[in-house]
């Protein structure tokens, strides 16, 4: 079954109350609660509206120690003394499955975070959709409509190739040639493409955006576009995890022009682009989303 990463956040925050106390113990009585939260793609809080209902099993000495809540940020206020471990179910919207996990309320601190990443699927449309609000979900653009054939179909981002237009010499000037260098983003070495440098003289020219250093007969490009080199920014590619590449093809979906060359294809898993057709704006986001996640 095909599935998403997505960060649910937990807040806690306690404090005593002052004017109050308790004859059963020494504690302080506390004030404490709850809420939760999603976590975009740059980590940003938004509503958990993925979520239907919200559980918190308590301590067994609370009254009604089951709780529901079923509206952002389903939140839960109590007062005790105790320390305890609570059971927390999240009901996934579109009756797309639940998800259980131990949360520890403790008084160490007045506000504490717990992050937690769920694995959700994406099978059923509604609850797909809704998280679109929160990042990509394979087989959807960012406007919710279906472009798979097959909404069950894996990601596989081994697959995701990124194709990039190089700059190589051509009937001795500094000339675009449409041939095209192949990487693959995960796993693999990026494809060797050197064999069309051998034997060409370097040429220059004032107007000439390509830099060739000669080095026994061999000529090493570097791909410029505006400010960004296309060659660093192919190999960041490679470097990013599945959920980063997710972002990225949501990203040049979202920007997509009519003189972009991009290829969705859905049925083999595979999103091809000639990152030399994409405007300036864009790969300039593309560069500075990579240089903030890898080491390029």
């Amino acid at each position: 079954m095909a599935e998403v990463k997505r960060t649910v956040r937990i807040t806690t925050t306690q404090n005593i109350i002052a004017e109050k106390t308790t004859a059963e113990v020494d504690y302080p009585l506390r004030r404490w609660s709850i809420e939760i939260t999603l976590l975009d793609l740059n980590g940003n809080e938004m509503s958990a509206n993925i979520f239907d209902k919200v559980t918190y099993v308590l301590h067994p000495t609370f009254d009604n120690p089951t709780r529901n809540f079923k509206k952002p940020p389903f939140r839960i206020e109590e007062q005790g003394w105790g320390e305890f471990d609570m059971k927390i179910i999240f009901h996934l919207s579109d009756k797309a499955g639940e998800k259980k996990i131990n949360h520890d309320l403790n008084f160490k601190q007045n506000k504490y975070i717990n992050d937690h990443i769920f694995n959700l699927p994406i099978s059923k449309p509604k609850f797909a959709r809704l998280l679109l609000d929160s990042g990509p979900v394979p087989g959807y653009d960012s406007n919710g409509h279906n472009i798979s054939n097959n909404t069950n179909s894996s990601f596989n981002n081994n697959s995701i190739n990124n194709k990039i237009g190089n700059p190589l010499i051509n009937n001795g000037s500094s000339a675009i040639n449409n041939s095209l260098a192949d990487f693959t983003t995960v796993g693999e070495k990026r494809k060797n493409n050197t064999s069309d440098l051998k034997n060409k003289k370097q040429k220059t020219s004032a107007s000439s955006s390509s830099n060739f250093n000669s080095n026994n007969d061999m000529y090493k490009l570097t791909a410029m576009k505006g400010s960004v080199n296309l060659e660093k920014l192919a190999n960041g590619l490679t470097k990013l995890t599945e959920d980063e590449l997710l972002s990225v093809v949501q990203m040049v979906t979202d920007n997509r022009t009519q003189e972009m060359t991009v290829n969705n294809n859905t049925a083999e898993g595979e999103f091809t682009m000639d990152l030399y057709t994409f405007p300036d704006a864009l790969l300039k986001s593309l560069w500075e989303y990579i240089k903030k996640r890898t080491d390029v």
